[in-house]
């Protein structure tokens, strides 16, 4: 994942402006979904955003690390803020699964319980200084831990705490996976993958993320586009569904109703809990709402 930091007087005002939620209404310590648009409407990104008190910081799809970067940049100019890209500075692990809090507990002092859900806190892992947050992008219960390179060029601080990880979670059968292990899980939970689901001619309202929109703040730059969308309405949704015959959709495929096409498929794969095909894509709108009548 990429990872920066915004500082200034201007913060919250700037991330209002290049986000479609509000910003503002976040606690010290907290996290937010939320998408950047242009001003089309389109979806530039994904991420979430935490405000860490004397600064906020947003963690967004590694795929995407310049652009982002270069889109907050070329917004910056208005406000009184710095932006700082600190993707190369910190390493980001993702601990996820129903025991994902019975092996962390073992290499902290503090209680994780203390942590509420998409919140973060400042945390001692054999000596070194981890941001700890509660969540992540998988539908499992878990953690996400961020932290800072040393100034030797090894970074034995973050082999330490890598490796202390795996040892002390052998207890719960802990295993490192992949982008592959990460992909499966967030599908079958129904969550966004960039560049497949989301793209920059997706607006959140067709993607259904309603929830990380705030109309109602101030001006901020999709606003119009979605002012104009929710008025009319979309012309495309985004939907899931599940096989019914033998078969792994695969993205770019088509969807049909009664052998007529009403729209595509982004992600795909098997469910081995179903033992079934699932994915999800978008259909035309007026499809959208009707079951057992949308067939691959």
């Amino acid at each position: 994942m990429g990872r920066a930091i915004i500082t200034g007087k201007s913060m919250t005002e700037f991330l209002n402006y290049v986000t479609s939620s509000d910003i503002s209404k976040l606690n010290p310590f907290q996290g937010q979904y939320s998408t950047i648009c242009n001003a089309n409407g389109g979806i530039v990104d994904d991420l979430t955003v935490y405000n860490i008190k004397d600064y906020n910081l947003i963690v967004y799809n590694s795929v995407n690390i310049r652009k982002d970067y270069q889109w907050l940049i070329s917004h910056a100019k208005a406000f009184d803020v710095k932006v700082r890209n600190i993707s190369d500075e910190t390493v980001m692990f993702a601990l996820q699964r129903p025991k994902a809090s019975f092996t962390l507990q073992k290499l902290v002092k503090n209680d994780l319980t203390g942590i509420k859900e998409f919140h973060v806190k400042w945390m001692e892992v054999f000596g070194e200084k981890v941001l700890i947050m509660k969540g992540g992008y998988t539908g499992e219960k878990g953690f996400e831990l961020i932290l800072f390179k040393g100034n030797d060029s090894n970074s034995d601080n973050i082999l330490k705490v890598w490796n202390n990880l795996l040892e002390r979670g052998k207890e719960s059968k802990i295993k490192p996976c992949g982008l592959g292990a990460r992909d499966s899980l967030r599908l079958e939970a129904g969550f966004c993958l960039y560049g497949n689901d989301l793209t920059e001619k997706i607006t959140p309202y067709e993607a259904k993320l309603d929830f990380a929109v705030n109309i109602d703040k101030g001006d901020f730059i999709v606003k119009r586009a979605l002012v104009t969308q929710k008025e009319i309405g979309v012309s495309k949704l985004r939907t899931g569904f599940k096989m019914v015959n033998r078969g792994i959709p695969r993205h770019g495929f088509k969807i049909f109703r009664d052998r007529r096409e009403v729209g595509y498929v982004t992600s795909g794969g098997f469910l081995s809990l179903l033992r079934s095909g699932i994915g999800m894509g978008y259909c035309t709108a007026q499809f959208r709402y009707r079951r057992n009548n949308v067939i691959y």
